[in-house]
């Protein structure tokens, strides 16, 4: 029941509602207000936003805007009397079975699907849509056939890994692989200890894939992040993965652990590289360093190593999940240190990637979407589009 039943402005319960729903505070919100701009400082304090929930006060137009961006929800939520129904194409879970995704990660999940909805429609209006060449398979499959078919969709073996040279340049490759088949993959920043990626559909069956920037292992950790999402658009679902599973949904994420792996490491390659450092037997413990050795030619992350010498027999029952545990209560790993020539343009580029790139740089963009919608969504200022745009054609025509 709201706490004033006759609002004249704002709807005091709904203000309550959207704060909550990211698992802010109020002193949260104050604190993100204060970023906004200095006049919130005083204005949006968790005092008046107390105030305001508990319908004592009314706030102005101009804090509705700022909690709007804060709350990531349209201004108009906050006169209804209740806020929308959440899609269930998003299932929030966090990295630990049971863990709650703070606000931070909320408000990026909840970009992410924003960005994606606006996405699907930009492509729409500019007649750019179109539906992804993915396959579709259910958990009942032979997960070997599925892999199979999938690496050939993408045209990769073996021999591709050669051409790399690092592991950015392998988590790139694959990327525009993926782009290449329709799919929208998105990098955006989330705590590297509550989410890892998620996957989504849109209304109209666009895909869209999100990698966490921050991931604990670096390119390699959003190689097999890129995969495991891409194996729940293959399933036809869209969850937030935390790559352990949790009790209901342990089948699926482990059947998209599987996926990943098996995408980018044959068993029999790993057999042989094994044999030939003379590790070839089963081990109660393998030590970082040593699946750090393993991994080395291979381009693949600690996950699929410590996957696959499970499923051989190599290691323990729940090796796994317990090496996972482990690497979630640890800082990252294997970062290397930050991509050099790195613009702002590049920056966002590596945000958004080449399918919206390719989108929003066409001739049909320009008269569809505004410079001043363009420099919203990107969060730049408006002068720095034109530069952006040109970054984004580049990537389009080197693709």
């Amino acid at each position: 029941m709201s706490p004033v039943a006759n609002y004249e402005w704002v709807n005091p319960e709904t203000l309550a509602q959207t704060r909550r729903r990211l698992h802010l505070k109020p002193e949260d919100v104050a604190e993100q207000a204060a970023k906004l701009g200095s006049e919130y400082k005083k204005d949006i304090t968790a005092k008046a936003i107390e105030s305001w929930e508990a319908g004592k006060q009314a706030p102005a137009l101009r804090h509705l805007e700022a909690l709007s961006q804060i709350y990531v929800c349209p201004v108009g939520w906050f006169f209804l009397p209740d806020i929308p129904a959440d899609s269930a194409l998003l299932d929030f879970r966090g990295v630990a079975p049971g863990a709650r995704i703070g606000a931070s990660g909320m408000q990026t999940l909840r970009r992410f699907q924003e960005l994606a909805d606006w996405a699907e429609d930009v492509a729409i209006q500019t007649g750019q849509f179109m539906k992804p060449n993915i396959g579709q398979a259910s958990q009942r499959d032979e997960i070997e056939a599925v892999v199979q078919r999938e690496r050939g969709r993408v045209g990769f073996d073996a021999r591709v890994r050669q051409q790399w040279q690092s592991n950015h340049q392998a988590f790139d490759w694959w990327r525009r692989r993926i782009e290449g088949l329709g799919v929208f993959c998105f990098v955006m920043r989330l705590p590297a200890s509550e989410v890892r990626g998620a996957s989504y559909f849109g209304v109209h069956g666009a895909a869209f894939i999100l990698v966490n920037s921050e991931d604990a292992e670096s390119a390699t950790g959003r190689m097999f992040t890129l995969l495991h999402e891409y194996a729940h658009l293959v399933l036809r679902q869209s969850v937030v993965c935390d790559f352990r599973g949790s009790s209901d949904g342990k089948q699926v994420e482990h059947y998209a652990n599987r996926f990943a792996a098996g995408m980018l490491l044959d068993h029999s390659e790993l057999e042989e590289h094994l044999y030939g450092l003379g590790m070839h037997r089963f081990r109660e413990q393998w030590g970082d360093s040593m699946l750090d050795r393993i991994r080395e030619p291979f381009f693949v992350s600690r996950d699929v190593i410590s996957i696959y010498l499970e499923e051989l027999g190599l290691a323990p029952r729940g090796f796994y999940s317990s090496k996972r545990s482990a690497w979630a209560s640890r800082s990252g790993f294997g970062r290397g240190g930050a991509r050099p020539g790195r613009t702002q343009a590049v920056q966002r580029l590596g945000m958004v990637g080449n399918t919206l790139a390719r989108v929003l740089s066409s001739s049909q963009a320009e008269s569809a979407v505004s410079v001043l919608e363009l420099a919203e969504v990107l969060d730049v200022k408006v002068e720095k589009i034109p530069a952006i745009l040109e970054t984004f054609r580049s990537a389009g025509d080197d693709t």
